[in-house]
């Protein structure tokens, strides 16, 4: 995206919402039945610490704080729309906004607050930074995988095997958010994909598919249990 073109949604989106309020609409692209999967997420493991990337105008993010008693890191490559997401939440507790590559950001994170004496329950990832032909997943993924045990990453606009009514990103040639990009990624780190348990026609909001995320073992077993989840097949 251009800066011109940040700058124009910028400003229509602050016309349009300058607060964060709490609704069904607010968050998750106001999907209930994602919700619902973050509920269950959050029931299982009682995150203490949540993980964004790609903030944009800060709608999950003010959802996930609201939600929650987390603490919550955030990052967003476009200054513009971190401005923006910072003066929509302004009021909100425990978010830590940071403006830069999602990469760099998770390297940060890993050398400070999120090293294992800190920590003393699984960490939630929400990844959202993917709007360029630079696609950082594999590499989130990556950073994630070689410094945790426990975590639970759900990466949003992924393809959803056999349902196509739910939306997913694609780039062009390798830059496509589905099993076939990232499955030889998820086994080299041993991580296995759950997906919505809801049909796609069931589910409100964007529509948007989704995938959630955690290492082969105990952390998939608590996944295998939520009903809002189903495992891809193995």
């Amino acid at each position: 995206m251009s800066r011109v073109s940040a700058l124009e949604m910028a400003f229509s989106l602050m016309l349009e919402s300058p607060r964060f309020v709490p609704s069904e609409a607010a968050g998750f692209n106001a999907q209930l039945h994602r919700k619902k999967i973050f509920s269950d997420l959050m029931a299982a493991f009682n995150f203490e610490v949540i993980v964004e990337t790609g903030t944009f105008i800060g709608n999950t993010t003010g959802y996930l704080t609201t939600t929650t008693q987390a603490r919550i890191f955030t990052c967003e490559a476009n200054r513009t729309f971190l401005s923006l997401a910072k003066s929509r939440l302004s009021g909100l507790a425990n978010i830590h906004f940071t403006q830069g590559d999602s990469r760099q950001f998770l390297r940060t994170l890993f050398a400070s607050e999120l090293l294992p004496a800190k920590l003393s329950k699984p960490v939630f990832f929400y990844l959202d930074a993917h709007w360029h032909d630079d696609l950082p997943l594999g590499d989130e993924i990556q950073i994630i995988a070689e410094n945790l045990k426990d975590f639970v990453i759900m990466v949003d606009d992924f393809q959803v095997p056999n349902e196509p009514g739910y939306g997913w990103d694609d780039y062009g040639g390798k830059n496509v958010l589905n099993l076939t990009t990232f499955q030889s990624c998820f086994r080299q780190w041993k991580l296995l994909p759950f997906f919505p348990s809801l049909p796609a026609p069931q589910e409100t909001g964007g529509r948007r598919g989704c995938v959630a995320l955690a290492p082969e073992g105990r952390m998939s077993d608590k996944l295998r249990e939520c009903k809002s989840l189903r495992i891809a097949q193995e």
